[in-house]
């Protein structure tokens, strides 16, 4: 008798219990091989899809690649537009100040000239006013003369 069983009915049962764990072993066996083809196919489904969005991705890239290119003009195109506004900023501020000064100098002209004017015209009329005299003057003489000849 094996392991210890009783010899004729320890053989069945030896044998029942052999046979179960053959055939556990066997379902195990088989649930292992069907879990791996299970397995493998998944393995190969998600494969196929992997595959698939590579193709999808490798066929996006170059217009991935035109769009970043357009994008990195676009880009290149503001920084020109942005420098471009700050160079007129820079020029109108600079066209101002110069506005502003001539303006002052203007200003100032312009009072200067009021000034003289005022200045001439108070010169011309003290002239007017001596020539008057003097002519006022001249006149009393000739009229002085003119008398003295009448008397004389």
């Amino acid at each position: 008798p094996a392991r210890g069983w009783p010899s004729s009915a320890g053989d069945s049962m030896e044998e029942e219990v052999s046979g179960q764990i053959v055939a556990g072993a066997a379902d195990m066996f088989s649930a292992l091989f069907h879990s791996e083809a299970e397995v493998r196919a998944e393995d190969n489904a998600f494969n196929d899809v992997i595959a698939r969005r590579l193709d999808n991705t490798s066929a996006l890239m170059p217009k991935l690649e035109a769009s970043l290119e357009s994008t990195q003009r676009s880009g290149q195109a503001c920084i020109s537009l942005q420098q471009g506004i700050t160079d007129a900023v820079t020029v109108a501020n600079q066209a101002a100040a110069v506005v502003r000064t001539l303006t002052a100098e203007l200003k100032a002209c312009e009072n200067s000239f009021k000034e003289e004017e005022l200045a001439l015209n108070g010169e011309h009329e003290a002239h007017l006013r001596e020539a008057k005299e003097e002519y006022k003057q001249a006149l009393v003489n000739l009229e002085s003369e003119h008398l003295k000849r009448i008397l004389s």
